[in-house]
């Protein structure tokens, strides 16, 4: 859903490897961070609104994941993707085959 939100409304996230190192059993665990800028989209100045998630995995996937799964959790984004689900993602859009059924 991230990625879909970031297409649609030309979102530019960042991710960043941190670190890989060994869990107190020896296990490799990778921290990822995962940067995003939503001010145009909250109607701001860019660079004033920016959303930060950091999480920890036992791979570089799984982190991501993580910290996809976490920054859905935010109320800028929970909007957004609930926007998607219902299909008002695009109010003024206009069908590619036919005229728009009127009601």
């Amino acid at each position: 859903m991230l990625h879909r939100i970031t297409q649609k409304h030309n979102l530019q996230p960042t991710l960043l490897v941190l670190s890989e190192g060994l869990d107190q059993q020896g296990k490799v665990v990778n921290k990822i961070q995962i940067d995003l800028d939503v001010s145009h989209i909250e109607g701001k100045p860019e660079g004033t609104v920016a959303l930060r998630q950091v999480a920890w995995g036992f791979s570089k996937q799984d982190a991501k994941k993580k910290a996809v799964s976490q920054m859905l959790k935010h109320r800028i984004l929970k909007r957004l993707a609930s926007e998607m689900k219902k299909g008002n993602a695009n109010p003024g859009a206009v069908p590619l085959f036919g005229k728009p059924k009127k009601s």
